[in-house]
């Protein structure tokens, strides 16, 4: 079976030959038209930018002048320099300062955002945990970064008590804790002192529980992962069930050590440079030893990452083994006998009973707006065959289905995917709800794991003409949509975990189901979900569509009721994962949530037309 994986089938990029070796070991031991018109066409582009200004369109951090205030002529009251983030044409309109999106250091972040977070402002104090949870082209600091989220999350900032969060459960900066990483997901997700549960989606796959018509949102889950609708006296759909779930949790546990591997190279690569740039210039003894330290961190580090590789190898030889397990499980039985009170079903058709949006009337989730963007033909890259018909069958059944406000966008360049975020900013309200669907080709950088999407004029050693996920988050991050859904059948950087978002608890009752839903529609939510691949694959038996569209288009026509982003994953995860591996491809979708875009532990919601 071939593999495809981020290394292996994006362009590869190095630093250049000082750190060719180092980068080859890391990739050996990880494995590396005319179109419809829609609703949001109406909007109109900006225009003011030419292509070369394409950089304007960028989120960058602001200086907004001092203004002075009073009555009349008298202007006695002169405020201080106000942050913000926004994109550098407007910080430009409103006579700010900025350092460009690319030039941006920890200094010139730290000039827009330290003086008001010394002062107590806590979204400046998020943004000054970010900058160094972030590093900005240095070392990141967590420890620091921690510290800073600590000021704000005291103050109840929720994003700040979701970032504090996700440095507690992964151990950055901070003691590993996750119980007091669930305590800063409850408090950012709303949910402290409510009377509700927090329960993540982490623990969703694997909770039983008495469930009732209109409850069985996680059955839906597993019709879409291939168990059967009925039952089976012989135990086999349950050894499926346990299979599955040790296989997500060894994935999970993947995911994790290959985080701390990367940070593991990060560091070892920042003191390389470090060693490199300072020895030449050390004369006294202080400093000297100053460089030792480094030395003897340097060699611990370089110790650290050996052992992270073999855990590695040794995670993956067991996820091989896993699915061999899973795959050996032959499908449970179609007929089985009736049971009294359920309708008979064909075990192949995914009958579905979520809640009705009908029974909770007064849950108002506001309007649904889509950016999705398909491209088939690169000017200086490979062109792709299932894109654009990807694109605009998801464009038809968010229309025609789910009643969005959507913006198709075919084959397409930098500057007009950066107008169409303009756009939406200017057009979107803190009620609405967004999705961006991606369909593409994507890259990884080996030397930090960024991930990039490539527009139609991308070209290939120019990463001036790419798009970064880094810049995608930023201009989520200033998007006043209150949940933001991304949906990528490319790759993706930038995501934090998945046990930072709430779930439906399946035992609740009909009032706190109510009383949930509606406290999860005012907080924000900024998640994804990824295809497993860095780029469409063809599906063998929907020729027109990859493998990873046939089954998000499958559940999103087979859905009936009010449907949480974490079950749509769920739905067509499984079927991703059989059809992929008929092909000879092992694919395997993510779901997480966004770092650094203003997550507040909110799922995303899909509610179908009544």
């Amino acid at each position: 079976m071939r593999k495809i994986t981020p290394s292996a089938a994006c362009f590869a990029r190095t630093s250049g030959p000082k750190y060719f070796f180092l980068s080859l070991f890391f990739a050996a031991l990880i494995g590396c038209q005319t179109d419809p018109k829609t609703d949001l066409d109406s909007v109109k582009p900006t225009g003011d930018l030419a292509v070369e200004d394409t950089d304007k369109l960028f989120v960058v951090d602001c200086l907004l002048p001092e203004q002075a205030s009073g009555p009349g002529a008298q202007k006695t009251d002169i405020s201080s320099p106000q942050p913000i983030k926004t994109t550098a044409a407007e910080c430009r309109a409103r006579g700010g300062e900025y350092v460009a999106h690319d030039r941006t250091d920890v200094e010139s972040a730290l000039k827009v955002w330290l003086p008001q977070a010394q002062q107590g402002n806590a979204e400046a104090q998020v943004m000054l945990g970010e900058i160094y949870e972030k590093g900005l082209g240095g070392t990141a600091d967590p420890a620091l970064a921690a510290q800073w989220y600590s000021k704000a999350a005291k103050q109840g900032n929720s994003r700040a008590q979701i970032d504090l969060g996700y440095l507690y459960e992964k151990g950055l900066g901070v003691k590993k804790n996750t119980r007091t990483a669930l305590n800063w997901y409850r408090k950012g997700s709303g949910l402290a002192n409510s009377g509700l549960q927090f329960m993540p989606v982490t623990e969703a796959s694997g909770r039983g529980g008495k469930r009732k018509q209109g409850d069985n949102a996680q059955h839906q889950a597993r019709i879409g992962d291939n168990a059967s609708g009925s039952a089976d006296d012989s135990g086999l759909k349950r050894r499926k069930a346990e299979s599955r779930e040790k296989l997500d949790q060894l994935q999970e546990q993947l995911k994790s050590l290959e985080e701390e591997y990367h940070n593991t190279f990060a560091r070892i690569k920042s003191d390389m440079i470090t060693i490199e740039v300072k020895a030449p210039q050390m004369d006294s003894r202080r400093e000297k030893l100053a460089l030792e330290r480094v030395h003897i961190k340097l060699k611990k580090d370089k110790s650290k990452l050996m052992a992270q590789g073999g855990q590695i190898k040794e995670l993956k030889k067991a996820i091989e083994q896993e699915e061999k397990t899973l795959a050996g499980l032959k499908d449970v039985p179609a007929e089985m006998p009736e049971k009294k009170g359920v309708q008979k079903k064909n075990h192949n058709e995914a009958s579905l009973v979520i809640a009705s949006l009908k029974s909770y009337p007064s849950v108002d989730f506001g309007r649904f707006y889509a950016l999705i963007i398909g491209i088939n033909d690169y000017k200086q890259l490979p062109a792709l065959q299932t894109s654009v018909n990807d694109a605009k069958a998801v464009d038809e059944v968010l229309r025609t289905r789910y009643g969005y406000q959507t913006r198709l966008l075919i084959n397409v360049t930098q500057h007009q995917i950066m107008t169409a975020f303009d756009d939406l900013r200017k057009e979107l309200t803190e009620k609405d709800s967004l999705l961006i669907y991606y369909a593409g080709l994507g890259e990884i950088d080996k030397n930090d794991q960024s991930a990039y999407w490539l527009p139609s004029d991308a070209e290939k050693a120019n990463i001036a003409t790419w798009l970064s996920n880094h810049n995608v988050a930023q201009q989520l991050s200033i998007l006043p949509a209150k949940h933001i859904l991304v949906i990528a059948d490319s790759c993706y950087s930038g995501i934090m975990t998945k046990t930072s978002i709430a779930h439906l608890p399946e035992d609740a009752s009909d009032k706190k189901r109510k009383k949930w839903l509606k406290l999860m529609n005012s907080r924000k939510g900024r998640t994804v979900i990824t295809s497993g691949s860095v780029k469409p694959i063809p599906d063998s038996n929907v020729s027109s569509h990859s493998v990873f569209a046939s089954a998000f288009l499958k559940a999103l026509n087979d859905n009936t009721g009010l449907l949480e982003d974490y079950e749509l994953y769920r739905m067509a995860s499984g079927k991703v994962k059989q059809s992929a591996s008929q092909i000879g491809f092992q694919q395997s979708p993510q779901y997480s949530a966004m770092q650094h875009a203003g997550h507040e532990g909110s799922p995303f919601f899909f509610v179908p037309k009544s």
